[in-house]
């Protein structure tokens, strides 16, 4: 049989060829392989019809596994398009998933058929006749699977396989027909599934069990369990169940998302020395495991497996060299087709043979694939290309760190400042501030410029880090007095080269004293972090001409109060005109104002005169495009545009400005 035929024609063959070997196991039940290709066959036929055809788009909303499984594989006889829709999902998000799918049916545990018999005990009265009367071309499909992405950063991209891609990519992912294999994660999630698949391409036998940690050991050990796979979460709540050196004779496998090494030393140390941490992509199918017995495999993914083709390329799609970091790009069998009605997408991403991952990444000079993070979540800060997971790999080195997740706070003078989400062990000032100097000493300017101490750190079904949400935690900080004092100080303890004894930066932190900025003989990069600092912990835009004009750090504090709109009352005599008004009007709205939006407030800050805003505006000519102008206008019509405490002469300047917007455009 080769790797040019559908799941089906694999699964019929194993039923001739190994008729009585298991397919599927369960704590309570058994189904072999000839058990299963007629169960399938069954389902096909009631699903035939119901009207179910070769042309028909159907979403599985199934929790019961098995009858999940037997669905997909019927589908694949019938040769229908088939995607999985989550139960756990809200039926708001369920309905907009079969309409981005172009479901024609839904599928959930009514259409099943009934030779499984009653409940979920699976039992099988045996089958003793040959399959049922389908048409024979049916089986002949090749079925189209949709499987999503995992959507961290935008919306979920349907990824296009075809039956026979699954099975080209089996081999990578399940070893032998000996192999029982388990997976924590339902099959409704997407490399679960594929999981699934690939154990009956390959003839091997799909172990299902509950993974709850007081029953996962003796469920594994009693249904013989040979091969694990879990995300790195699930191995953290693997680790909190009793026994588990029991396991140590399986192979744990690790996917889904970035698995530091103090996670894969605590696996190796308490369940099993047989751990691989993988790397794959939904749209290729495994990339690379590491070797278990490779101990200078260190934070790599492994070397790329049999048949994998990769290469380190730069922006234009040329190839880099040994340690030189650029986009990780894939060739191998059973590729994706593409993204379902993303033909844009599709050409962008897979082009020659060659499919481009979007990940970030090198190889070193045994080939080992290091992943340093995804491409779209890489941001700048003040030049630096800041890429989030080679942040939180070091993060997570510390002891004291459960999980982290690093985010950039967008800033109009630094582009984009680090965050850092922590969850701690023990949540403490202590922890804190070991885990801050920690940081620093091993990530220098690249340290994120806030720790924010959190219960978790939000992700998605597949384990990685949802950024959206994690952006959304790291605004929550309120503005206060004391706690600017406090980031003023905590950024100076920390600075080197300063003249201040402890004594009189904790004398200011409680608001006894006052220091001089002068006498700190502060260089160009401690002024810099203390206006990220302000600008990352309170949302408070100061720019060094106006740090240059105060004398002491308590007119700094007396600035920052002055720049939100909940301290209007404090202002700063020294302060710009324009510059104060519109710190104290826009600071408040800026994260959430359209990107249009916040580069004119951006400009604007930077004008005094009309003559500093006649050539600001005319940057904003080349910058924006007639949407993002009309985005101006906007909100300009909602008066939420222009400060009210700005100079009315340079106030009319704008307005004569934007009322002549389409023609300076159509000058273009």
């Amino acid at each position: 049989m080769t790797e040019n035929c559908s799941l089906v024609a694999r699964l019929y063959a194993h039923a001739r060829e190994a008729p009585l070997n298991s397919a599927i196991v369960t704590p309570s039940d058994t189904i072999t392989y000839r058990e299963l290709a007629q169960l399938v066959l069954a389902q096909a036929e009631v699903l035939y019809r119901k009207g179910i055809i070769e042309s028909t788009s159907v979403g599985i909303c199934c929790e019961d596994q098995v009858q999940h499984l037997i669905y997909s594989l019927a589908l694949d006889h019938i040769g229908a398009t088939s995607f999985s829709v989550p139960t756990y999902e809200s039926r708001a998000s369920q309905l907009a998933m079969l309409q981005q799918g172009n479901a024609d049916v839904e599928l959930d545990e009514t259409f099943a058929s009934d030779v499984l018999g009653s409940g979920t005990s699976h039992k099988l009265a045996y089958l003793t006749q040959p399959a049922l009367a389908i048409e024979d071309s049916h089986s002949r499909h090749d079925a189209a699977l949709l499987f999503t992405t995992s959507g961290t950063s935008g919306k979920p991209k349907l990824v296009i396989h075809h039956s026979s891609d699954l099975v080209a990519q089996a081999h990578r992912h399940i070893q032998s027909p000996q192999e029982r294999f388990a997976c924590l994660a339902n099959i409704q999630h997407n490399f679960a599934k594929r999981h699934r698949l690939y154990c009956v391409a390959m003839g091997a036998c799909n172990v299902f069990i509950d993974n709850a940690p007081e029953s996962i050991v003796n469920d594994c050990l009693r249904t013989g369990i040979t091969a694990l796979h879990v995300s790195a979460i699930q191995a953290q709540a693997l680790l909190a169940a009793k026994e588990t050196d029991k396991l140590s004779h399986i192979c744990l496998k690790l996917g889904g998302s970035h698995v530091p090494l103090t996670l894969r030393a605590e696996l190796r140390n308490r369940i099993t020395q047989q751990l691989k941490a993988g790397y794959g992509t939904t749209e290729t199918g495994a990339i690379a495991f590491t070797d278990p017995d490779d101990e200078q495999a260190g934070e790599s993914v492994g070397q790329p497996l049999p048949g994998i083709e990769v290469q380190i390329v730069d922006t234009n799609k040329s190839p880099l060299g040994v340690g030189q970091q650029g986009e990780i790009a894939i060739r191998c069998k059973g590729m994706f087709r593409g993204y379902f009605k993303q033909e844009e997408q599709t050409q962008l991403r897979l082009q020659n043979g060659w499919f481009f991952t979007g990940d970030i990444g090198y190889l070193d000079d045994k080939q080992r694939i290091f992943v340093c993070g995804r491409r779209d979540d890489m941001f700048v800060f003040n030049s630096m290309n800041i890429y989030p997971q080679d942040i939180e790999a070091v993060l997570c080195q510390h002891p004291m760190v459960l999980d982290a997740a690093v985010v950039p706070k967008e800033s109009a003078n630094h582009g984009n400042i680090p965050v850092a989400l922590v969850v701690p062990n023990t949540k403490s000032e202590a922890s804190k501030q070991s885990i801050e100097q920690f940081s620093q000493d091993r990530l220098g300017s690249r340290c994120p410029r806030q720790f924010i101490l959190v219960e978790r750190i939000p992700r998605n079904s597949s384990g990685k880090i949802s950024r959206k949400e994690a952006q959304i935690e790291a605004h929550k900080r309120p503005l206060t007095r004391d706690r600017l004092r406090q980031t003023l100080a905590d950024v100076l303890s920390t600075t080197s080269r300063i003249n201040i004894k402890p004594a009189l930066l904790k004398a200011f932190e409680q608001s006894h004293k006052d220091i001089f900025i002068e006498d700190l003989t502060l260089d160009s990069l401690a002024r810099m972090n203390l206006l990220v600092a302000l600008e990352v912990n309170h949302g408070v835009l100061i720019n060094f001409e106006e740090l240059a004009q105060l004398d002491s750090l308590e007119q700094l504090v007396e600035l920052a109060l002055a720049a939100d709109s909940e301290c209007s009352q404090h202002k700063s005599s020294s302060m710009p005109f324009s510059a104060r008004s519109i710190a104290r009007s826009t600071n408040a709205a800026y994260a959430g104002a359209p990107y249009a939006v916040r580069l004119f407030w951006r400009l604007l800050r930077r004008c005094d005169s009309i003559t500093a805003f006649n050539k600001a505006s005319h940057l904003l000519k080349h910058r924006l495009t007639p949407a993002q102008c009309q985005e101006l206008i906007e909100q300009h019509g909602r008066a939420e545009l222009i400060p009210e405490m700005l100079d009315q002469a340079l106030k009319s300047a704008i307005i004569v400005w934007l009322q002549h917007f389409d023609i300076l455009f159509q000058q273009e």
